[in-house]
């Protein structure tokens, strides 16, 4: 019976409701439809997808799809107003990025939830041990942009990013192949295959300034699997340890470290069905296993908050 207060409820859905409805989305059912975008997209072994902006309860802004395969990027515009349900929507291939030869892309993200403006690209070289250096490349996609008073329905000329030239910003540093990216509203986060995680300022490149990498952390022996943060903390999980680790940003300095001990009954109803008819196969032995990845969702952990247990 009392009344819903702005500054009491989760955060998360806080920024991604739309201002003005009193509800904030509890009670409405989410509608979902399923729409094939035809060969518009088509990129052979496609790896990696990142769309932005995931909410922007403010002002309309350009929405863009980022489709990545291990040689080449392609950021498609999507029309500015929603569709019926259950209509596809026509992508506009907007911008391209082609690695050189003896490079791969090792991950792909835009580099903010609220908008499309920047993507940031991970790359690697394509030989296991071979020099070359491991490091990110952020790209702007406002270099091009549609008519004024465009729906983002008509394409307009592609911009082809230059793998060496055409970036804004490059991020050195990483000794290993980089795994994961993430980020929120002031830091980009890189985690590679050792174990080390830096955080990167973001306004420095966003104001014309040299980036700034804030801090850089060796998180995990064995190496990271999977990271994710929020406007406080970041979130570890390690390759070959066994526990998640939580970081207080933009130092990365710990505040917890989780045991992460999967038992038999949790696993039990995850081995799959036999493919022959015939009796179902014994699951094979429990083998403890690392933390393979991570999905952060709002309230962040009590301990970590409150400092209790620390």
């Amino acid at each position: 019976g009392q009344p819903m207060s702005r500054s009491s409820m989760c955060c998360a859905m806080r920024d991604k409701d739309a201002f003005g409805d009193n509800s904030f989305g509890l009670g409405r059912v989410p509608q979902f439809s399923c729409a094939e975008a035809g060969e518009a997209v088509l990129l052979d072994q496609a790896c990696f997808l990142s769309y932005s902006p995931l909410h922007q309860p403010e002002a309309v802004k350009p929405r863009r799809l980022a489709v990545a395969s291990a040689s080449e990027v392609r950021v498609y515009r999507l029309p500015e107003m929603d569709l019926p349900a259950g209509q596809a929507p026509q992508l506009s291939l907007s911008h391209r990025l082609r690695l050189e030869e003896d490079r791969k892309v090792v991950a792909m993200m835009f580099c903010d939830e609220d908008n499309s403006r920047n993507v940031a690209v991970a790359s690697s070289p394509i030989v296991p041990g071979s020099r070359g250096e491991h490091y990110v490349r952020v790209f702007s996609c406002d270099a091009s942009s549609a008519p004024s008073g465009s729906t983002g329905e008509a394409p307009w000329p592609v911009v082809d990013w230059q793998p060496e030239k055409g970036s804004v910003a490059t991020l050195e540093g990483h000794s290993a192949q980089i795994v994961k990216l993430a980020c929120n509203r002031l830091y980009l986060l890189s985690a590679d295959a050792a174990g080390e995680c830096s955080v990167w300022q973001k306004s420095s490149w966003q104001r014309n300034k040299p980036f700034q990498r804030r801090s850089v952390v060796h998180c995990h022996a064995g190496g990271i699997s999977d990271l994710t943060a929020d406007r406080i903390f970041a979130y570890t999980a390690g390759r070959e340890e066994n526990r998640i680790g939580v970081w207080l940003l933009p130092d990365m300095s710990q505040v917890l470290s989780i045991p992460v001990d999967l038992s038999d009954d949790l696993l039990s109803g995850l081995t799959p069905p036999p493919v022959t008819p015939g009796p179902p196969a014994a699951p094979p032995p429990y083998q403890p296993g690392s933390a393979a990845s991570l999905s952060m969702s709002p309230p962040y952990p009590a301990a970590a908050v409150g400092g209790a247990g620390l």
